[in-house]
């Protein structure tokens, strides 16, 4: 008897939780299928052969020769890992004016930026650097990443800008993170400071590449989870219900009936303001690739940011 009743009970449960299951093994076989493809795919190789080989352009003298050659070498072993270039380039000048070191015209293309406001001459000196550098891992404009830092008083400040997979990856959120790690030891330390930069830069593109294929699995784990409770629940119900006897109100002969009832005494409501945000933070923070999204005069897509000190 106590057989059957279980019995009855799971196909109830699974009759009325198939669509949980169906959706649970749609979401398992795409999760499973994304993980076989990207391990299949190859990774991009290095394809660009009109790029620079400099990584490090240090304009503004922040740098020793030897911490140059030291990001020079830690560019080139991260630039492996995430298939992406990665630049450094300072300068001090007054980007909201006329630039006045006659190298930097050139190299920048500062003709062609058309705008006294900070953040725009900025991103468009990055752009331009690297665009007409011809720039890119994969290909000409291409995967990469280049940090743009001013050192001129009273215009100090960074700016960040991606392309390629780096921008497929970082949204606002990860620039900005990208641009603090600048920002926490600029005063201290030029070096310490780019290098910061590119360590959080090489470390977060690894985590999306290798986290990508999971997309759906906390999905799956959720409706599992939340139909087993069910489950459970259901089968102790069923149980309980299973010791009620027919005798259980019956006294001697006749039917034994609880007098039971409700008396209303009174009404007292309770109000509390509950507090919302809705900002987020923390490592485990996406906000989803493209951010800053924008062409640069020379056609290319590009994300960005940045700080101003």
């Amino acid at each position: 008897m106590e057989k059957d009743i279980k019995r009855e009970a799971l196909r109830q449960y699974f009759k009325y939780f198939k669509i949980w299951f169906i959706i649970a093994g749609i979401l398992a076989v795409i999760t499973i299928g994304a993980a076989v493809v990207h391990a299949l795919t190859p990774k991009p190789v290095r394809g660009n052969g009109q790029e620079p080989t400099e990584r490090v352009y240090d304009y503004a003298d922040m740098l020793t020769e030897e911490e140059e050659q030291s990001l020079r070498e830690y560019i080139a072993e991260c630039e492996e890992k995430i298939q992406a270039d990665i630049v450094i380039v300072t300068i001090s000048e007054s980007v909201e004016y006329d630039l006045q070191d006659p190298d930097l015209p050139e190299a920048f293309h500062a003709k062609e930026v058309g705008s006294t406001d900070w953040s725009t001459a900025m991103r468009d000196l990055a752009d331009n650097f690297y665009d007409y550098n011809n720039y890119g891992y994969n290909k000409v404009h291409g995967n990469g990443v280049l940090l743009l830092d001013n050192s001129y008083e009273g215009q100090k400040g960074s700016w960040l800008s991606t392309c390629g997979n780096v921008y497929d990856y970082f949204g606002d959120y990860e620039i900005d993170q990208a641009l603090y790690a600048v920002d926490d030891y600029i005063d201290e330390s030029p070096y310490r400071a780019y290098k910061n930069c590119i360590s959080y830069v090489t470390r977060t593109m690894e985590e999306s590449q290798e986290s990508m294929p999971m997309t759906f699995a906390p999905w799956i784990l959720v409706g599992l989870v939340v139909a087993l409770i069910y489950a459970a629940v259901n089968l102790h119900q069923n149980k309980a219900k299973d010791t009620t006897a027919t005798n259980q109100y019956v006294d001697g002969k006749k039917p034994k009936i609880n007098d039971t009832r409700d008396q209303y005494l009174r009404k007292n409501v309770v109000t509390r303001r509950i507090e919302t945000s809705s900002s987020s933070g923390g490592s485990s923070h996406r906000s989803g690739g493209h951010g800053g999204s924008h062409r640069s005069s020379s056609g290319v897509s590009h994300g960005g940011g940045g700080h101003r000190r």
